[in-house]
């Protein structure tokens, strides 16, 4: 990354948290004080930015600065992974780490997406490409992370590059049309692409010899077909069905070139939160069965848990008492919450359910134990029960939240505290919740193990949520 137009965007970021100086810093710490710091990995990912822009961040504050250590930007990580060591002045590290970390976070989240799309299509002829939905300013940082972790980058800015879009096409009356006054102006040495929703509107693009054809939300039947007529003469992009989820980054494409030949069979194109295409194996609206085409069209409220056996619940429900204006939870909802997901729409939910069968550990024991408040401190709001320390349960909820994050949902960065919600409470007197708290301090169920978790579904109704198991996930070794 060229460091002058690096320096430019970092500047202003640093300028605008500083603005007149950090006081808290500077109240507490002379500026003869030395430190040593370093940036850990919270989570598996593909690492972008340690070596490139968070030690440049540190460097444009104080050149004095040592920065070793930096893992290489594009490679792959586990949880706990040191990826920068820092050393330097005290208040030169607290005033540079928000800006650091901010922007290092965001391109590690964009990479490590991206990584996950290359996997999906390792063993395909495709590529994945960004496109122009950046951050405002961080257009720059944003493609280099998609080119880090293996993607490929479209045009930078308009001026890179000619893509002929539906209103340019509307405005003007015809592909042919369009692609003609451009050649009439474009220097010969750059390419024509237009963006194409029929089978017709490709084969005008071929006549008119257009060296990129973009399939704009085509299902998969309708794109391999675009892809067969095609026939290696351009090079074919297949843009994204659109989707409810919300974006932040630059969005990959997948492109088919020239050698390819066709899409690969059975594959869809989704946008999610990052922005970063994914391609989904699974069959398309053209071939789907009745009951995938009815999940496709719902938005569901999901969340991943585990069901401890009936005699755990039967224990339960014998101190689920004695509490006034409590609602306590039915005995068949006590559910051991691993992961809450939210609302999402059919696509993303079809998504969700392929993607959590690749989370598994094996069968492991769990047990009950304990009793406890929210929140801790003020009002208690709800009772639960606690579940005794496993690091085998700690194991299976990262892999979830990890594969979820991979689809574009946002984990919850709130520490993960296993248990299981008996009763939500109004207005009830701290004193009497606490006399409940002592009176079953110390309950403790039998050991019982986990040999599955499922994903359900919740529907919020008058008398409150019922729940539907979607899918079960057997563990396994």
């Amino acid at each position: 990354m060229d460091t002058f137009l690096l320096d430019t965007l970092l500047r202003p970021f640093l300028a605008e948290d500083l603005e007149h100086g950090d006081i808290t810093t500077e109240a507490i710490f002379a500026p003869s004080d030395q430190a040593r710091a370093g940036f850990i990995a919270r989570h598996p990912m593909t690492v972008v930015g340690m070596a490139t822009v968070a030690t440049r961040v540190f460097q444009l504050l104080d050149p004095s600065v040592r920065c070793t250590d930096a893992v290489a930007d594009g490679t792959r990580v586990e949880t706990g992974a040191e990826l920068l060591t820092l050393e330097g002045c005290t208040r030169t590290l607290l005033r540079g780490e928000r800006v650091a970390l901010n922007l290092a976070q965001r391109l590690c989240g964009i990479a490590t997406l991206t990584s996950a799309f290359l996997d999906r299509v390792s063993h395909t002829g495709a590529r994945i490409v960004d496109t122009r939905k950046t951050t405002p300013g961080l257009r720059l940082l944003e493609k280099y992370a998609v080119r880090a972790a293996g993607g490929r980058n479209h045009r930078y800015s308009l001026s890179d590059g000619v893509l002929i879009k539906d209103n340019h096409i509307a405005a003007c009356g015809s592909i042919t049309e369009a692609v003609r006054r451009v050649r009439a102006r474009v220097p010969h040495t750059i390419n024509v692409e237009v963006e194409t929703d029929t089978l017709a509107q490709v084969e005008e693009c071929l006549a008119c010899g257009v060296g990129v054809i973009l399939l704009d939300n085509m299902d998969p039947a309708t794109l391999r077909q675009a892809v067969t007529l095609v026939g290696g003469r351009a090079i074919c992009e297949a843009s994204e069905a659109k989707s409810t989820w919300t974006r932040c980054g630059p969005s990959p494409r997948a492109a088919w070139t020239s050698q390819c030949g066709r899409a690969h069979p059975q594959r869809q194109v989704l946008r999610h939160r990052h922005g970063l295409a994914r391609l989904r194996p699974g069959t398309g609206p053209a071939t789907a069965g009745r009951e995938e085409r009815r999940e496709a069209g719902m938005n569901k409220r999901l969340f991943v848990a585990i069901d401890p056996p009936e005699e755990v619940r039967t224990e339960l429900a014998g101190i689920c008492c004695g509490l006034p204006d409590a609602r306590w939870t039915p005995v068949s909802q006590l559910h051991l919450t691993l992961c809450f997901i939210g609302e999402v729409d059919g696509s993303g939910f079809l998504d969700i359910r392929e993607a959590l069968a690749d989370c598994t550990v094996a069968p492991f024991a769990l047990r009950v134990r304990g009793v406890g408040h929210f929140p801790p401190r003020g009002l208690p709001r709800v009772v639960w029960a606690g579940i005794e320390r496993s690091e085998p349960l700690q194991v299976l909820q990262r892999k979830i939240v990890t594969r979820l994050f991979q689809l574009g949902l946002e984990p919850d960065n709130r520490r993960f505290s296993p248990h299981l919600t008996l009763a939500r409470l109004r207005d009830t007197p701290p004193a009497k919740v606490g006399r409940w708290l002592e009176h079953n301090g110390l309950f403790t169920s039998g050991s019982f193990t986990v040999d599955r978790f499922l994903l359900y579904s919740s529907v919020l109704g008058r008398k409150g949520a019922s729940h539907t198991v979607e899918q079960e996930y057997p563990l396994n070794s």
